[in-house]
């Protein structure tokens, strides 16, 4: 998901027409209904209640957090028809909202309080004190309902990285089912394919699971240079990175429904669980979760017996909940499995007395198990973008921003079945660009970044997670950044409306900086402190102004985009010197809201919050799964990988408890 500039949002005059957009009925489901209980049962789409009619009853399992990994584990969990499963969701349901819906308007939730967290960074000190969004999806679908909707995968190696930090089973073979698993993919018409270079290999795409994924149907002038580009660069066209092999130019695909080009999302697994006529599913939104309760004076045993010696592992017995300020709980005679993201799932750890001892009792929380890994190991992507004018008779996407009757047009279109035009269009033209292809003297810049990790406060698991990406690094088959051109002016500076734009983004995929995220109250509402620590280690800014850089020396004077580009935007002639590009960089940066490592699955003694079977040391029935539990960044974007966490999540809770 990236944090775009507030201009990508449709304009709020074109709202009222979006609103009245018919959707599919599919998607038709009520609004503005906090606390509202989906009931996954036969002939049923959706039902009201009260939270009293889940309170003090008990499930096998409860799931805290309707998002994409929460509603994939929960459903899958809801296959066994003699367990029950509630998923308590802080956000409401907004599936039928034209800004969840149409693939174009991403970035228009972005800050609206009925789908973001509205997390904030605390200053970022090597950054001159920024204060960042940090954006968390808060909306049943979680992320997954306000993201960007790319679907890819990392390259082989970076899987292989987190099964050799001690996670056996988390390799890129044994992973492989999983990637499959949720992803229902359905190939491009062969004629559009053939002339836009849409590739793909069937061996390595899913069919049959619950998302819908295609290739977009619909491209913009501003993709005709990619790929180009890259040959013209000398840079390698992929033509399958689901393979396992990124780093060069590819066409990716994205989480949309073929038909209707609208969004599909984590709710797609609800939908599955209803049709398939069981009733043992309840997702209850408008509902936050306060703390994980503890069953009181009892342990459960590795030998599966109990005893009220001071425990060794404990055991949760449910947890409180909160709905328009009135407090319940809900019982689990299994298992209580965290989904709440890099942010919400440490928050409710700590909360819930499992963290770092020294800090929590500061607090005055008292310590259930001291483990000082969470909310620590923050590792995210973030980025910079430039923009640039085109030339007279150049296709983007401004027109959505500034044509009322271009926008009339195109969602005419995307009314259509099958639906075409814009709307249903989202970006996925990537290339991926290894370190040295801009970075002349990169053994030094390694070198000097080694030197300086060691001179950092790191734990085990860090310093090995550390060598790991080094050695990854150096290798030209691994990429470093992601550049990415979008059709609209996303800079934010003012636009001329006689002109139209691209926006080249550069994304840092594997910084070395680490941060942390921790609660600072007993108050669950409060917001957690987050600091990602921005350029902490310098690799990560020297990388930044390299692309940057790059981009403008030589991504943009290639024939290609010399042939639909005018002249720069922003930044302009005015920066020119490495100061002036450090100074835009450190200004303009922007997180991608591609968190991980806040729960890491590590060793214990490396830092580690979790087990390879997901579940919270020193607990006996915790678990977490969802994208916090990745030690390590990856350089794909993470949608993909969360769905695949939950898919493999849910079928280690399965196997555990037969």
């Amino acid at each position: 998901m990236r944090s775009l500039s507030p201009t990508f949002s449709l304009l709020l005059s074109f709202i009222s027409f979006t609103s009245a957009i018919t959707l599919p009925s599919h998607y038709d489901l009520p609004q503005n209904q906090k606390a509202r209980i989906l009931a996954v049962t036969a002939g049923t789409s959706a039902i009201t209640t009260q939270a009293s009619d889940i309170s003090g009853k008990s499930f096998d399992y409860v799931v805290v957090g309707g998002g994409t990994a929460g509603l994939v584990v929960a459903a899958r969990l809801a296959e066994d028809a003699t367990k029950k499963v509630v998923v308590l969701e802080a956000g409401d349901d907004h599936s039928s909202d034209p800004r969840v819906q149409i693939p174009a308007e991403v970035g228009s939730t972005v800050g609206d309080p009925d789908f973001d967290w509205l997390y904030t960074t605390v200053p970022q000190k090597n950054s001159n004190n920024k204060v960042l969004p940090f954006i968390r999806g808060k909306v049943l679908g979680g992320c997954s309902a306000i993201n960007a909707m790319i679907w890819d995968r990392s390259s082989k190696v970076e899987y292989d990285n987190i099964a050799n930090l001690g996670n056996p089973g988390w390799d890129f073979t044994d992973l492989f089912p999983y990637m499959k698993k949720p992803e229902n993919f359905t190939p491009p018409d062969p004629t559009f394919a053939a002339k836009w270079n849409q590739t793909f290999d069937a061996s390595t795409r899913g069919t049959g699971g619950p998302l819908s994924t295609v290739f977009p149907n619909f491209i913009p002038d501003s993709e005709l240079p990619q790929e180009p580009s890259a040959l013209e660069l000398g840079i390698p066209i992929i033509k399958e990175p689901m393979a396992g092999q990124t780093t060069g130019a590819w066409k990716g695909s994205a989480s949309i429904d073929f038909n209707t080009r609208a969004r599909a999302f984590s709710t797609s697994y609800i939908d599955v669980a209803q049709a398939s006529g069981r009733n043992n599913l309840l997702v209850l939104t408008g509902a936050q979760v306060t703390k994980i309760n503890w069953a009181s004076g009892k342990t459960t045993r590795q030998d599966n017996t109990t005893s009220s010696a001071k425990p060794s592992t404990v055991t949760a017995s449910g947890v409180s909940f909160v709905v328009n300020g009135t407090a319940f709980t809900v019982s689990a005679s299994r298992e209580v499995i965290l989904s709440g993201s890099t942010v919400g799932s440490p928050q409710l750890l700590e909360l819930s007395g499992v963290g770092d001892k020294t800090r929590l009792g500061s607090l005055g929380i008292k310590s259930v198990v001291d483990l000082p890994g969470v909310g620590e190991n923050l590792q995210e992507h973030f980025f910079v973008v430039q923009s640039f004018v085109v030339k007279n008779g150049t296709q983007t996407l401004d027109p959505l921003l500034t044509n009322q009757t271009f926008f009339n047009q195109q969602a005419a279109l995307w009314q259509q079945r099958p639906a075409t035009g814009s709307l249903g269009y989202v970006s996925t033209a990537i290339t991926m660009v290894n370190l040295q292809r801009f970075i002349p003297d990169w053994k030094n810049l390694l070198i000097s970044a080694a030197s300086q990790i060691a001179n950092r406060t790191r734990t085990n698991g860090q310093k090995k997670q550390q060598a790991a990406q080094i050695k990854l690094l150096q290798d030209p088959a691994n990429s470093v950044v992601e550049v990415l051109t979008e059709g609209v002016k996303i800079t934010d500076d003012t636009a001329d409306p006689s002109k139209g734009y691209i926006s080249v983004l550069t994304l840092l995929q594997q910084p070395f900086s680490r941060g942390s995220t921790h609660i600072n109250s007993v108050d669950p509402t409060v917001k957690p402190t987050i600091d990602p620590n921005y350029f902490d280690i310098d690799f990560d800014l020297k990388v930044l102004v390299g692309i940057a850089k790059w981009v403008r020396s030589t991504w943009i004077q290639t024939t290609p985009f010399q042939n639909i580009v005018a002249s720069l935007n922003f930044p302009g002639s005015e920066v020119q010197t490495d100061d002036q590009w450090i100074t835009f960089v450190k200004n303009n940066i922007q997180s991608q809201s591609h968190t991980t490592g806040t729960c890491s699955m590590l060793p214990k003694s490396d830092g580690g919050v979790v087990d390879p079977t997901l579940k919270v040391y020193g607990t006996s029935n915790v678990r977490v799964v969802d994208l916090s539990v990745m030690p390590q960044q990856f350089s794909g974007h993470p949608q993909a990988l969360t769905y695949m966490i939950g898919e493999k999540g849910a079928d280690l809770i399965k196997a555990a408890n037969k």
